[in-house]
């Protein structure tokens, strides 16, 4: 029941869209820049999963259980891909933010959200303060 109310937080939040939306702004985005916001907001998403799966199902210890237990299986046959790979800390961290009531990673998703929307702004401005020139260069550069 877990696993099941972990993953219907997943779609009712639009984690997919969401991600998509991410990935395709990570494109102008440097290597390491990238990495670092794509896995903020992975684990931002996977806080507030487990908080409403905790929430659902009304049984933190059970959610807390079933994150540990896909570690295990993943460990044991790692050629299983699937896409519940985190670190010993990430797990740790998970496990005791359900447990305790820990943060949820809404003030990580927030952040992420009001800078995409501050930088999307910052690109277009550029791009309005730039079409001129740019129209111009390519002119040139056309003939």
């Amino acid at each position: 029941m877990a696993l099941i109310a972990h993953e219907t937080a997943h779609v009712r939040q639009g984690d997919l869209r969401t991600r998509a939306i991410i990935e395709a702004f990570l494109v102008f985005a440097a290597p390491l820049v990238a990495e670092r916001i794509r896995t903020s907001w992975l684990q931002a998403s996977e806080r507030l999963c487990d908080a409403r799966a905790a929430d659902v199902t009304g049984e933190p210890a059970s959610v807390a259980s079933a994150m540990v237990s896909l570690c295990r299986l993943h460990v044991s046959r790692p050629a299983s891909s699937f896409g519940f790979t985190p670190t010993a800390d990430e797990l740790a961290s998970r496990v005791h933010a359900v447990l305790e009531g820990g943060p949820t990673g809404e003030r990580a998703a927030v952040l992420l959200g009001r800078s995409a929307l501050v930088t999307s702004v910052l690109l277009v401005g550029a791009a309005i303060v730039a079409a001129e020139p740019l129209h111009h260069a390519f002119e040139t550069l056309l003939g």
